[in-house]
């Protein structure tokens, strides 16, 4: 199991570039808001335990999240929108959001294009683009990297974060920062995943472990806004 300190290690956040100063947690007013016991504020999230339920207070996403898969608590139906985009050009002329992607791209990996998801009929909900990579023995193409940008969230932020030795048996977490906002690591078995917030956006970044000779490090530093 990776602790913490082989954890940090691992991922070279010192020399990485991407994170700065130590970050001090702002009075954020969440006066609505039912801390339950073992519940953390940190920003604009809010760490949860494995199994916790979703705090009382929380303020929803104003149009709610897009469903996607044709069924909702109101009933059947698709709500959601799906506007592919062949490249990064693409996406950055017809999105609302400050789109993130990687600059300079690393090999092995490469563009794979990406999408706005909408909401039927209303706003834009999020902007995702993709990296690949091809395994040059099996000729397999398997998604490595994937940067989400979303501008309506639940405020906090909910993370569920794994709490005692059997949850953390394939996961490790940290909180740390970006350009002095408030971000968590999180690492599983087959994959890393960062959040962070820029503005009035909530990011994500999914890097892959099956990425030949992965340096999750240099990944994060090519992370840029692009638009």
């Amino acid at each position: 199991m990776m602790n913490r300190r082989n954890f940090m290690k691992a991922i070279g956040l010192a020399t990485a570039g991407f994170f700065a100063k130590p970050f001090i947690n702002q009075a954020y007013a969440y006066s609505k808001l039912d801390l339950p016991d073992g519940a953390e504020l940190y920003g604009r999230f809010i760490i949860l335990s494995q199994g916790m339920p979703m705090p009382e207070g929380i303020t929803p996403p104003k149009y709610g999240v897009p469903n996607l898969c044709g069924t909702g608590e109101d009933g059947p139906g698709l709500t959601a929108v799906i506007s592919q985009k062949a490249d990064l050009d693409a996406l950055v002329s017809d999105s609302p959001f400050r789109v993130l992607a990687l600059n300079p791209i690393s090999e092995p990996l490469r563009d794979s294009g990406g999408y706005i998801l909408r909401h039927r009929g209303g706003p834009a909900y999020s902007s995702v683009y993709t990296y690949t990579f091809t395994n040059l023995e099996t000729k397999e193409t398997t998604e490595a990297i994937r940067l989400v940008s979303v501008a309506d969230f639940y405020v906090p932020y909910p993370i569920w974060v794994p709490t005692n030795e059997l949850d953390r048996k394939d996961q490790s977490w940290i909180k740390t920062t970006i350009n002095n906002e408030p971000a968590i690591l999180i690492s599983t078995a087959v994959e890393f995943v960062l959040y962070w917030m820029l503005g009035d956006q909530l990011n994500t970044a999914i890097i892959s472990k099956s990425i030949p000779d992965l340096s999750l490090e240099t990944y994060l530093a090519q992370i840029k806004e692009v638009n």
